[in-house]
């Protein structure tokens, strides 16, 4: 599963490759799947693709007003940047004036694909107001494992299995301890 560190560097490149570009067409493949009608994902079409960003393990493409996509690709999902609209697993396409398409692809169909979300209550992993004091306040309120407070993405988004390892392992603590 793509962790924040992948997000990041994901939003990174989309924006070279597909930042100003106009959508040309949104196409969804697995209708069931998807938290979003095709007539509301349509109406993406003909604007330009501002900016893409990551907030917690969500990908944002924002087309502007009223008009913010967001991908979460659980553990399967991958994006394909190609100039097939329809390669094996699409759950939506996006196809783009120059005629290239991204698609989201997940053998799963697990990945989470919204228009318009509500803003997250957590706090992103990286955010200034992640303070030592934001994390003493949120381990004394919990019991617990340390881990799985960590990996809680209503209280910290964006840290996964592997990094909430790599944060205790580098802390010296051990992932079964108890917040007490």
């Amino acid at each position: 599963m793509p962790e924040l560190p992948d997000l990041a560097v994901f939003s990174k490149n989309l924006n070279k490759m597909i930042q100003g570009k106009e959508l040309k067409s949104a196409v969804i493949h697995q209708k069931q799947k998807i938290k979003v009608s095709e007539k509301d994902l349509r109406a993406l079409e003909g604007k330009k693709l501002a900016k893409v960003y990551r907030e917690g393990k969500r990908l944002f493409f924002d087309f502007g007003k009223d008009a913010l996509l967001a991908l979460h690709l659980m553990l399967h999902g991958k994006l394909v940047y190609s100039d097939d609209p329809n390669p094996k697993y699409a759950l939506l396409s996006l196809t783009f004036q120059d005629g290239q398409t991204l698609s989201l692809t997940d053998f799963q169909q697990l990945a989470n694909i919204e228009l318009n979300p509500a803003e997250a209550d957590a706090i992103d992993a990286l955010s200034a107001k992640l303070t030592p004091q934001f994390l003493k306040d949120l381990l004394q309120s919990s019991r617990s494992k340390i881990k799985t407070l960590l990996m809680d993405q209503k209280h910290i988004a964006g840290i996964g299995n592997a990094y909430a390892d790599e944060i205790l392992y580098a802390a010296n603590i051990s992932p079964p301890i108890r917040c007490e």
